[in-house]
């Protein structure tokens, strides 16, 4: 995680900087020439100290979410989602934010997204009051009633980030994934895991032998006595593993491997090799048993086991761009070699590796050989203890394999070192000890002589007969040595006995070998005589016999008419095919609830009236070609992607929940601005939302109580004292100044006389005065409102006067362009639609790259199909996927029925935009999976390239289209600059088309506002009424000028067409053929 964290964030921190300097340049000046820019206030250093700690914690939240996931494209995918949710819960609770109370703010801020949100909207607050948030500032309150300071922001990033490792680190260990073994729940708590014992040892067998336990599981396997008073490096015990839904890969293995020798595991293909090599480097953890490494745990202590295993697996795991000291170095510092003995470390390995001459070169630019001993020296450095080595030699020409073996005999001592291979020769010459595994069980294990004494059936002989070569008189000079030598059996005359009991109509009987020859030859033995050799078995306790016999066959040889001979005993090969042989004979007659004989050999005697007993070469297949084999291509295509799409459901899950997800969201944060569109009353009181507040009220010298304005003060004080409104305090300052004593209050506490004291009043004879303070939008209203109330209950007791405020409607003009802005569902769905499309539309590009990279793509072209078939298929499969898809954003939209996307002819244009959408950016997400060669990579760049190419651009034309910083010209001239992109256009169009219908909206009600204009039409509100925005025709959505989209769909039109025809030109490579 370190080395992750440290490489990630030295790339973000150069982003940092880079938007702390775009914060602070100073980018335009005021009238009296000062300069300033977005946050002119606020030091660096502050900026620079909250991104630092949000781009901490967002790190950590990304390795959060890693550990849930086992597929990069699929944790890519649902990070772009959480990433968007998890910010919008700022952007929900961002106008909420004077009524959230301070729990509610740290429990939100556990959230990092949240928590910078709030962190940035506190220094906006500060910037306002033209002094910026400064260090001293951290944790003093921004505004008066907020108790949420950004010392607590900080914090909270801090805790953020604690928290998110702390999880991460969690999950990782009980939910490792593909690959390590899971601890307990509860691991935690177990002293084993914050205490481990670090020093333990390999435990050694006994020198007795009297190991009864291991000795009893012993007895149901074929084994070699176990070696005597000698470590043991890897101690398997019991070891079983049963993937889902599959039968056992490894049942019940015991095992022991030992310090100084080399074992072998063989097996044939799901034997249970890689799962044993899995489950003891603990990157697949055992359904039940335990295996010991170098005295430690592999399944509950797996960090101490792996201290001292080192691994080379079948293919080579090498930096391209470390050079093959660079790699020693690396692997002998994670096993904890000192930094003083690193140099020596390298020397030794590189002349054990016969690197010298490439000590310095990166391991791209050895040979295959090179790479291969780079791998086996990164395994054994750091003294690993226990070396697992995957078909070490695999790939490897006869001179490299050798000078490997040389290499790994040199280096056993002192380690235990297990190596599996397919080469029989070079178990036969590495092995100390062979264990032969089948089924997932094992089935010998012990030295090669003792397997091959075992399984052997004797010493083979080979001779090449020479003319007139008597066979009977060569039998019977073996038997003189060996009187239970195997005679042969001559092939010709088996010939021809076979031919003699067909002609008399014998049917031979079917089944085992020995059964099948015994029916026609009684006298037949397992030795034979083919061509020009004989053969003879013979068994192992006549060895004895051999010098003597071998002498004087040598001397006889010309008599006997014997060319040549050769002797040789039961190779490991037979051994390696018998004891594989046996377990698959017990599980047949399992199978078949027999036990059956092993048969070597198996002969059934042709029929010739039956054309050869059914061994007749088949017709050949005849194919189809020309329409029906187009037929086929098109149909395999289309079965491929829809294999791929269905069988890929959190993928496909994914891209219909997301636009779910943004539409609401967008609905959500629209309706909560309503209040700019629709201005609600009003009431003009102290009891209309304010949390505590505190009025002044003073009285002149000789105040008679009999006047009317002692009365009203009367009045004053009783509505404060009869209000049931919280937080309402009524100050009696008696005759003193109350202008004076306002602005004492005002030198104690600016900040809360600015929330708290916003009105008062001063009653003296002939005179009632109201004070308001000048921070607030309606403190004069309100101050005047409850004076004006005081003096009705004074005069008229039992009353009271009640004053709101309904704001004036806005002008058309001005409404339309607020519902323009940001806070319409328009906007809103126009930015998230596009931000959304730029995220599953991504998706596009995974299974191509996938295609591309296996190469499953140059297989179909090679078999004949089509590029244009094959790109064609894919285009018009992903097309009516991605209609799936925008159906699914028609249903969400027309379930919200928000005001100018709801109707079926808005819906309809909003279908029509994707579906030409599609057209456009499907051909340019194939075109640039050619620049990728992982698919999650390209997931993700593609990510980044759609939302910096589309959402981007759109947001900076809006932008220049405001009238107070922009420049229509600028917003006209990057409108079409911008054209060409695809996520542009539809953000464009969706914002054009629902300013069109909410203007035109507008404008047809203002008919209903004028009933005496006859025949009130929007061209007669824009010609007699001269407003603008209702000069537009009555229906402008497709028109190829603003307010139409038709210049947006052309365009996409195009860029479509433009791409397929590119693609087709590269697939066919046509620029290469002019």
């Amino acid at each position: 995680w370190m080395a992750w964290f440290i490489k990630q964030f030295s790339f973000l921190f150069i982003s940092i900087i880079l938007m702390v300097a775009l914060f602070k340049i100073p980018f335009n000046s005021t009238a009296a020439g000062d300069r300033y820019s977005v946050l002119t206030f606020t030091p660096c250093s502050v900026l620079l100290f909250f991104m630092v700690l949000f781009v901490i914690a967002s790190l950590a939240f990304c390795f959060m979410v890693s550990v849930f996931f086992t597929r990069a494209n699929t944790a890519a995918s649902f990070m772009g989602l959480a990433w968007f949710s998890t910010y919008s819960v700022f952007m929900l609770t961002q106008v909420l934010y004077e009524d959230i109370s301070l729990t509610t703010k740290l429990l939100l801020s556990l959230i990092s997204n949240t928590a910078m949100g709030y962190a940035f909207q506190m220094i906006i607050m500060c910037e306002g009051t033209s002094k910026g948030l400064q260090w001293h500032d951290f944790f003093s309150p921004v505004s008066y009633h907020d108790q949420y300071q950004p010392g607590h922001v900080a914090l909270m990033l801090v805790l953020d980030a604690i928290l998110y490792m702390l999880i991460a680190m969690y999950i990782e260990k009980i939910r490792p994934g593909l690959y390590g073994v899971p601890l307990p729940w509860y691991f935690p708590f177990t002293k084993s895991f914050w205490r481990p014992n670090k020093k333990r040892t390999a435990a050694i067998t006994k020198k007795d032998g009297a190991d009864l336990e291991y000795n009893d599981v012993l007895l149901k396997v074929i084994h070699d006595e176990e070696p005597k008073g000698v470590p043991m490096g890897v101690n398997i015990q019991n070891l079983t593993k049963i993937y889902k839904g599959r039968k056992k890969a490894v049942d019940n293995l015991n095992l022991r491997m030992y310090e100084n020798e080399i074992t072998v595991l063989l097996g044939h293909n799901g034997a249970g090799k890689t799962t044993t090599i899995s489950m003891l480097t603990g990157m697949v953890p055992p359904t039940s048993g335990s295996a010991m490494i170098n005295g430690y745990n592999i399944v509950n202590e797996t960090e101490l086991a792996r201290k001292s295993l080192g691994i080379c697996p079948q293919h080579n795991v090498l930096f391209p761009d470390l050079t093959v000291a660079e790699h020693i170095i690396f692997y002998s510092r994670l096993k904890g070699v000192p930094s003083k003995k690193l140099k020596a470390e390298v020397d030794h390995f590189v002349k054990l590796l016969e690197l010298e001459e490439k000590r310095n070169v990166v391991s791209s630019n050895l040979s295959g050989g090179q790479r291969r001993r780079l791998s086996v020296g990164a395994a054994m450095c750091g003294s690993s203890r226990v070396v697992l080595l995957d078909e070490p030699t695999s790939g490897l020409d006869p001179a490299g394999r050798r000078a490997l073996w040389d290499l790994l005999q040199k280096e056993k001592k002192g380690r235990t070192m297990i190596l599996t291979t397919h080469f029989m020769d070079e178990a036969d010459v590495l092995g100390d000890r062979i264990a032969i595994m089948s089924g997932g069980r094992l089935q010998c294990v012990g030295t090669p002589y003792f397997l091959k004494k075992h399984y052997g059936i004797g010493y083979k002989i080979t001779i090449v007969k020479g003319d007139n070569c008597n066979v009977e008189a060569v039998t019977q000079f073996f038997k003189g040595y060996v009187p239970d030598v195997k005679e042969n059996t001559n092939i010709e005359t088996l010939q021809h006995r076979l031919q003699d009991n067909n002609s008399e109509g014998r049917q031979p009987q079917r089944g085992g070998g020995h059964a099948v020859l015994k029916a026609y030859v009684p006298d037949v033995k397992e030795n034979t005589d083919i061509g020009s050799e004989l053969t003879y078995i013979l068994p192992n306790e006549h060895v004895s016999k051999f010098p003597d016999m071998l002498k004087e066959f040598e001397e006889r040889k010309e008599s006997l008419h014997v060319s040549s001979y050769g002797l040789s005993v039961t190779s490991l090969e037979e051994v390696f095919m018998k004891a594989g042989a046996e377990d698959n004979e017990i599980t047949s007659a399992k199978k078949n609830n027999y036990i059956g004989l092993h048969n070597d050999i198996a002969i059934v005697p042709m029929e010739r009236n039956n054309h050869l007993n059914n061994f007749v070469e088949a017709e050949p297949l005849q194919k189809v070609r020309g329409f029906k084999l187009l037929k086929n291509h098109i149909k395999a295509m289309f079965l491929k992607l829809a294999y791929n799409t269905t069988r890929n459901k959190l993928s496909a899950f994914i891209q219909f929940v997301t636009p779910i997800i943004n539409i609401t969201i967008s609905v959500v944060i629209a309706r909560s601005w309503k209040f700019i569109s629709q201005l609600p009353p009003l009431t003009l009181s102290l009891e209309s939302g304010f949390k505590d507040t505190q009025t002044l009220i003073s009285q002149g010298a000789n105040l008679s109580d009999s006047t009317i304005e002692a009365q009203a003060m009367r009045a004053f004080k009783d509505y404060f004292k009869t209000s049931t409104y919280p937080g309402m305090n009524l100050v009696d300052i008696g005759t003193m100044d109350l202008g004076k004593f306002y602005m004492k209050l005002s030198r104690d506490n600016l900040a809360r006389v600015q929330y708290e004291n916003l009105m008062g009043a001063t009653f003296a004879p002939n005179q009632i005065t109201g004070w308001f303070s000048n921070y607030g939008y309606h403190d004069a209203a309100i101050s005047l409102a409850h004076v004006n109330d005081a003096i009705m209950r004074a005069v008229s007791p039992g009353s009271t006067l009640t004053i709101i405020n309904h704001p004036l409607p806005y002008a058309i003009e001005n409404l339309v362009r607020v519902m323009a802005t940001g806070s319409s569902m328009g906007f809103q769905f126009a930015f998230n639609i596009g931000f959304c499309m730029a995220f599953v539309t991504s998706f596009l590009v995974l299974f191509v790259i996938k295609e591309r990279i296996s190469g499953a793509k140059l297989l179909q072209r090679v078999s004949g199909v089509r590029p244009a078939v094959m790109w064609g298929t894919a285009f018009i499969w992903d097309w009516i996927w991605l209609f799936l898809v925008y159906l699914c954003i028609v249903l969400t939209l027309a379930c919200f029925q928000e005001n100018t996307l709801s109707t079926p002819e808005e819906l309809g244009r909003v279908l029509l935009v994707l579906m030409v959408f599609s057209l456009a950016t499907i051909p340019l997400h194939y075109l640039a999976s050619f620049y990728f060669e992982a698919a999650a990579t390209g997931f993700s760049k593609m990510c980044f390239l759609n939302i910096f190419c589309g959402c981007m651009p759109f947001l900076i034309t809006e932008v220049l289209r405001l009238p107070e910083v922009g420049s229509p010209y600028y917003a006209h001239l990057f409108d079409w600059i911008f054209s060409p992109l695809p996520i542009y256009c539809i953000s464009r169009s969706f914002r054009d088309m629902s300013v069109s219908s909410f203007s035109m909206m507008a404008c047809d009600g203002l008919c209903e506002q004028y009933l005496n204009c006859a025949n009130c039409t929007r061209h007669t509100i824009c010609t007699q009424l001269h407003i603008s925005v209702c000069c537009i025709e009555d229906d402008p959505f497709l028109k190829w000028d603003e307010p139409g989209i038709g210049r947006y769909l052309f365009m996409m039109s195009v860029v479509g067409v433009t791409g397929l025809v590119i693609l087709l030109i590269k697939e066919y490579e046509l620029i290469n053929k002019v």
